[in-house]
């Protein structure tokens, strides 16, 4: 069992209030509702991140796929991303993939060679996808 999940959702929720005002975060980045692979990790996470969020009225954007990106992912895999159609994409981001490669390097369980990851990056390009889950306060 891991870390997040071997902890009660109140008691990680916690955790992250603690770190949101240590950092002074005025917004939280989680996992995409689902955890975009149904991961319980990743599921929990969110969940904490949008308990806290009510708790300090943080916005929280979520990480997500489109739709086609998961379903190319799923039938070429058989996992279960969870994608967004675009009209639920918030915002597409240009990122540099350039130093991911020496980051997920970093995390033994994402750098054994994971095809899936890669056709991940393959399939998004240069391109990341968020959503909101709570917006900012206007």
């Amino acid at each position: 069992m891991s870390a997040t999940t071997s902890r009660r959702p109140a008691a990680t929720a916690d955790h992250v209030h603690q770190q949101a005002q240590l950092t002074g975060a005025g917004a939280l980045l989680v996992f995409d509702e689902g955890g975009i692979t149904g991961h319980p990790d990743h599921r929990q996470a969110t969940a904490a991140a949008l308990s806290e969020a009510e708790r300090d009225e943080l916005t929280v954007i979520a990480w997500t796929i489109p739709h086609p990106v998961a379903e190319i992912l799923n039938t070429e895999f058989a996992t279960t991303f969870a994608g967004r159609p675009c009209e639920e994409i918030d915002v597409s981001v240009t990122v540099d993939r350039a130093s991911q490669p020496e980051a997920i390097a970093c995390h033994a369980s994402q750098s054994t060679g994971s095809p899936v990851l890669w056709r991940r990056l393959e399939l998004l390009s240069n391109t990341e996808h968020l959503r909101y889950l709570r917006k900012p306060r206007a």
